[in-house]
């Protein structure tokens, strides 16, 4: 999105994927963790680039997504050496922690699901969280109700609704929704509550839209969030109850971008307090993403043939690539005239997918 906006690009990222390597003018990968990203190896990596002069005449700032929310005093140094196109640290760092989070909820008498950090009796109906995870990683069932806790994990009433997510632009104040999207799930043994995809689009009555519309407004209010944010709710009988908000770059954000308008553009905009209120008016997309999981250990080459509608495929001209089972290997995208059929659609390909890595495996 920002290369198509026009700027040209330094990319520090976890996995490199081919598609980054092509767009950006510079890119490096640093390590990353069950933390996020290694923080000396990242700050270490910005001082070099810094030496080199890619934040010299016309550098704009640092745009982040995932891979903070369990450190943001590592956000806070990298604030302190350059300009953050984004929420502070300190909101990043409050929006992350549990007990302020739904602290502020029942203040502002938005719905959750009922948290508690103790149980009696009754874990059948509440999951494990952290409050500073990402991608559903950090989520499981509860397997004692006796089990430590550590300081940033809690437990939340399980409940049955449709997952849902609204994109949004904010300046601090006030918000302008960019689309609305629904989540599924790719679980796995070990993680039942992997993320598994999203599609745009979707269609809302209109007094969810409004549930949504002004907790995301209470919220940025409250937090003074700036630039793209994401709010996840579960919708039960048409009332929401919010799960968590994204202070951060989203990756719906990609299902909600075209070419009459650039959400980075956006984003920069009301980083700096400037608030377009036609963006509600966008019309709704109708495209859907899937990750693609290492079904089990794989080694990836240049024999592959990776179809057109795949992008954060691995860099495999370089040479061979070791994955990991469990570790994200692509993105699958897909675009149709419906959500519903855009959402079909994107699940299918990701069958075609893990079929061509099971045949790759067995030649292998």
């Amino acid at each position: 999105m920002a290369v198509r906006a026009g700027y040209s690009i330094v990319a520090v990222d976890a996995y490199l994927d081919a598609q980054t390597l092509a767009m950006a003018d510079k890119a490096v990968k640093v390590g990353y963790g069950e933390l996020g990203f290694d923080a000396g190896s990242l700050l270490t990596r910005l001082d070099e680039l810094s030496q080199e002069g890619f934040m010299a005449d016309g550098f704009v700032g640092c745009m982040f997504g995932a891979g903070f929310e369990a450190q943001p005093e590592l956000l806070q140094k990298i604030a302190e050496r350059f300009p953050i196109l984004g929420n502070s640290p300190e909101v990043v760092a409050r929006v992350k922690d549990a007990e302020d989070f739904f602290d502020t909820l029942e203040h502002l008498g938005v719905a959750y699901p009922r948290v508690t950090r103790v149980l009696d009796g009754d874990e059948c109906n509440y999951i494990r969280k952290r409050s500073d995870g990402c991608g559903g990683m950090h989520i499981s069932f509860v397997g004692h109700a006796k089990e430590q806790l550590s300081g940033r994990e809690y437990y939340q009433q399980l409940m049955d609704g449709r997952p849902v997510s609204v994109l949004f632009v904010a300046n601090g104040l006030e918000i302008s929704v960019i689309g609305y999207n629904e989540q599924w799930l790719s679980p796995s043994e070990q993680f039942p509550f992997r993320y598994g995809g999203a599609v745009s689009g979707i269609h809302l009555e209109k007094s969810v839209e409004e549930q949504l519309i002004l907790a995301a407004r209470k919220l940025t209010s409250a937090y003074g969030l700036r630039g793209l944010n994401s709010m996840d709710a579960l919708i039960c009988k048409d009332k929401i109850f919010v799960l968590e908000i994204n202070p951060r770059l989203s990756a719906t954000a990609i299902l909600h971008e075209d070419h009459t308008f650039n959400l980075i553009e956006m984003h920069l905009q009301t980083c700096r307090g400037q608030l377009d209120a036609k963006v509600s008016s966008l019309p709704k997309k109708n495209k859907a993403h899937a990750v693609v999981y290492a079904p089990c250990d794989l080694v990836l080459d240049s024999t592959l043939d990776w179809p057109e509608w795949l992008v954060d495929t691995p860099p495999v001209s370089e040479g061979q690539i070791k994955i990991l089972a469990g570790e994200p290997v692509c993105t699958v995208l897909s675009s149709a005239d419906s959500a519903q059929v855009a959402m079909h659609m994107v699940k299918k390909r990701v069958g075609v997918v893990l079929d061509q890595f099971t045949v790759a495996s067995e030649v292998w």
